[in-house]
Formats: C-alpha cells, structure tokens, sequence
C-alpha cells in the first residue's frame, strides 16, 4: 500500500462532483491513507456525511462550532495531525475563498490555518473555469504554493464540452502518490527524446518505427515526480503530456537531434542534466521528392534505391537503362537481401 500511514484531510465542497469523493475515499483508504473528512455545508446537499463516514471509519466533520473538539476549535485541531489537505471537489467559489484568504465555514478555516500543504481538484462548469477571474485565482493559488490537480476536459453534468471536470480519483490518488514520493532528483534537470521519427519520401510517403513513445513518457513522468525538471522531446504521437512536464513536438531525427541540442545551448545546461535517448528512425532518404516515386535511401550500409521496372540503377558514376525483367529480378533479389538481413 503506497500511502501507508499517511494522514490526509480530505475536503469536499458543494457540486455534483461531489459524488465522486465517495470513490477517492475509498481509494485512498486501500492506499493505507488515515482519510479525516470535512465537508461544506452545500457539500451534503450532494452526498451524505453518512456515506464518507462509513467508507472513511471516523467521524465526518461540517460545523465549524461543532463540539466533539474539547476545546471547541475544530478549525485548529483536526489539522494539527494531518501531512495534506486535498480538496476535492474544489468549486469556483472555494477556490476564490482560498485566494483571497477568506475563513467563513469550517473547511475554509481548516485550510486557512493549516501547517501542512494543500491540493486542490477543481470542478465547475467550463465557462467558470475558463472566466478572468477564477484564472486569476487559480494562478494565485499556484503562485502560493497550493497544488493544483486538473481539471479535465469532457462533457459535463449540465450537458456541455470542455474544461473543468474533475479529475478521476484514480488521477488524484496518482496525484497523491507523487505528492508522497521522496524528491531524489530535486534540482536536477532531465531530457527525454520519446516516440518515433518520420522520413519523409515525398509528400504522401515517410519512413518510420513503431514506437509508441510510452517507455519515454513513463520515464519523463517518474521524472519528473522525482523532483527533475524534465523536458520531453516527443516524436508524433496521441499520448497526453505528462503534469509538469515541458513538451518540444518534432517530427523527423535531424528535428529532434536539432531540439536536443538547443536544449543542452540554453544558459542553465549544466553537468547535472541527464539525456535519456529512447527510439530515433536509423535511416532517412538522401534527398526528398515532390512528387510521389521511388526514392534514393542512405543508411550505415552502402547506398541503395527502391526498385521500380523502367528504373536506372546508378553503380560506379554510370548509369545504365534497366528492362521490366531485370528491373524484377533486381527487386527479388533486394529483397531476399533484406530478409536475410532481417533474420541473421
């Protein structure tokens, strides 16, 4: 269990997906997380306390003049033993609440007079997200400190597209996880090349690998929760970028050789940078055509061309014209060469 005996204060606020906190208590109770929950008042408008009570086994707090603290302040205590304070879901108004530092219920107060860090899954509707104002709020946030989970981009509850779901609790927990792991490579700065590379032929035509550029995200996403700043270099592929991860897009290998070294150029490269090379196209067309045909490829081994009937083969500067039938049986030939090369 990757979060054994971390202490957690999970804070729910007032939205539908709030529902959804149901299945990140449970997840981070598996996890081997002590999970304390506090909710707002809107929040058991959506899910009882009942329910996170019983899938947390403690008491689940929403009175900021609740009693059961001896002392009667809630506010102060039920933090105190807590490593993280997570959010989620965190409204638009909740997140105003924490920019501006406003104390009016008992989990605005929890976060307000907290010691340990604070996360935070916002979840509204996509124009909210997408106002001036949250924003602004968003980027004060972040520029205190707080972490920020998501959002998501898909369809909403209220039937429209776009930012501002809530990240899957098995996202968050993720999330969780990295926030826990120890920063081995805190200051280090790590580059990754991922993906494949594409030659191109002619306009219609590329040479390429079958890489998918998963081993190299992986590697730039540990990375990164290690600490690294991490810049990933990626060939064309559909994979989403790693959270914290600076993404540079090429397409063939001179372009991601081009970008690597423009990495290692900047005034910050030092000895303490780690180059992680992952898959790279090994071969590439001497010259590219217009048009779609045949092309001259040069690679490590001596140079060759694609066969074609009617074609010229070039040997030793002459260049003589081929019939249909040799043009064949040279094409046989090439490629019998090439299994052979393939299964020695």
């Amino acid at each position: 269990m990757t979060l054994t005996g971390k202490r957690i204060l999970l804070g729910i606020t007032g939205g539908i997906a709030a529902y959804k906190a149901a299945e990140l208590v449970r997840l981070l109770v598996k996890a081997g997380a002590d999970v304390r929950v506090a909710m707002t008042e809107a929040a058991t408008r959506f899910i009882t306390p009942v329910t996170l009570q019983a899938l947390s086994g403690q008491n689940v707090w929403t009175d900021l003049w609740d009693a059961r603290i001896a002392d009667n302040m809630g506010h102060i205590e039920l933090s105190r033993d807590r490593e993280l304070i997570l959010v989620a879901p965190a409204s638009a108004d909740f997140l105003a609440k924490l920019a501006h530092g406003l104390a009016d219920d008992l989990l605005s107060t929890l976060c307000l007079a907290r010691r340990c860090p604070l996360m935070v899954a916002p979840a509204m509707n996509v124009e909210m997200w997408e106002n001036v104002a949250t924003a602004r709020n968003a980027e004060t946030l972040r520029a205190d400190g707080v972490v920020i989970s998501g959002p998501a981009s898909g369809g909403q509850a209220c039937g429209e597209m776009g930012m501002g779901r809530m990240t899957e609790p098995a996202d968050i927990l993720a999330d969780v996880e990295f926030f826990f792991q120890p920063k081995r490579l805190q200051g280090k700065r790590v580059v990754v090349t991922a993906g494949p590379t594409e030659e191109p032929v002619d306009p219609v035509r590329v040479l390429t690998n079958t890489s998918s550029g998963k081993m190299g995200y992986a590697v730039a996403r540990a990375a990164q929760e290690a600490g690294a700043e991490v810049t990933l270099i990626s060939g064309p592929v559909s994979l989403p970028t790693p959270a914290g991860v600076a993404r540079v897009d090429v397409r063939t290998a001179r372009e991601m050789f081009d970008a690597v070294k423009r990495t290692q150029s900047r005034p910050t490269f030092s000895s303490r940078w780690l180059r992680l090379p992952i898959t790279a196209s090994s071969i590439r067309p001497a010259r590219k055509s217009r048009r779609r045909t045949a092309a001259v490829f040069r690679s490590n081994s001596k140079r060759t061309r694609t066969s074609s009937p009617g074609w010229r083969r070039c040997r030793k500067g002459r260049s003589a014209s081929a019939s249909p039938r040799k043009a064949r049986s040279w094409a046989s030939t090439q490629r019998k060469s090439a299994r052979a090369r393939t299964f020695r």
